[in-house]
């Protein structure tokens, strides 16, 4: 439920992509029923979505847009438990990126990132599930 009240299928996009219905991407919207279609019960590994990961051998896949109306797609994989890479390439020149995550343990993750720019950056994160 929602307050105020709206649809179920907008508090769900709300809730796993923190966007409206309106500002999803085709197959953001494909995700979302493919989410609801889990929650009830139905569906399951022989998803679109799942069946094209697999065919493509990644562990997760999105396209994504931005407010201004960019598109940015998205691959991630895991290369181990502790390691995931994602690679990132939008509509726009410059938009391009390689994200590189690695676990140390309890909570805390160095993260490296390089754009088609040839800029980098690096950093460190803390996170814990509660």
């Amino acid at each position: 439920s929602s307050e105020p009240v709206l649809p179920e299928d907008e508090v769900l996009a709300q809730l796993i992509f923190g966007r409206s219905m309106s500002n999803l991407s085709p197959l953001q919207i494909a995700q979302l029923a493919e989410a609801a279609g889990q929650l009830a019960g139905v569906g399951g590994s022989t998803s679109l979505l799942e069946n094209l990961r697999s065919a493509i051998g990644v562990d997760d896949l999105d396209v994504t847009t931005d407010d201004q109306g960019g598109t940015a797609v998205s691959a991630g994989k895991y290369l181990n438990d502790r390691t995931y890479v994602t690679i990132q390439k939008g509509d726009k020149p410059g938009s391009g990126k390689a994200t590189i995550d690695l676990n140390v343990g309890r909570g805390v993750k160095l993260r490296g990132e390089a754009n088609d720019a040839g800029e980098a950056k690096g950093g460190i994160f803390y996170e814990k599930e509660y």
